[in-house]
């Protein structure tokens, strides 16, 4: 599969999760994302060890989205992070 296609299904995937927590009211509340899975800073234990793989699709606001997102799209152009200028 090509790097293009992982970072479009990636992004699909977090624009998909930001609508969920959208509808469902969560955005800019951090409490509330933590039924979504977001990761606790304080009181985490290995009961929560899912939250671990949940968080990273988690966002806060539209500005956090879009910044995440714009950098998926940026780095995600090639295996070296978007640094390799040799590719045509």
């Amino acid at each position: 599969m090509s790097n293009r296609v992982v970072t479009i299904t990636i992004t699909a995937v977090l624009v998909a999760v930001f609508f969920c927590e959208m509808i469902a009211g969560a955005t800019g509340n951090e409490v509330a994302l933590l039924a979504f899975g977001a990761l606790r800073t304080r009181g985490w234990s290995w009961v929560d060890w899912w939250r671990v793989f949940t968080f990273s699709f988690l966002h806060l606001n539209a500005p956090h989205l879009a910044l995440n997102v714009a950098a998926l799209l940026w780095l995600g152009e090639s295996p070296s992070g978007g640094s390799d200028r040799r590719r045509r």
